[in-house]
This record gives structure tokens, sequence and C-alpha cells, in this order.
């Protein structure tokens, strides 16, 4: 599930789930925890 980043909240608990997909397996790996402020910002 993805949710537009302008709809987290400071002090709201989020879960992120990460795949990598490898040769023979996928690697999984999954981070709780709390937002402490959300912006956007330019990358790359």
């Amino acid at each position: 599930m993805t949710q537009p980043t302008d709809e987290f909240k400071a002090g709201q608990r989020v879960a992120i789930t990460q795949q990598i997909p490898r040769k023979t397996e996928v690697w999984t790996d999954r981070i709780v925890g709390e937002v402490l402020r959300s912006e956007h910002k330019k990358t790359g």
C-alpha cells in the first residue's frame, strides 16, 4: 500500500517494508517507527 507523503503527520506511527529482489530469493526488511516531520525536498 502506498500513501502520499503529505498525509503523514508528526507523531503518526508508520511501518515501512522494503523488498530487495535477488537471483534466488527476496530480502525483506521492515522498519516501524514514528514520524518526526514530513517535508518535500528535491532529490537526485
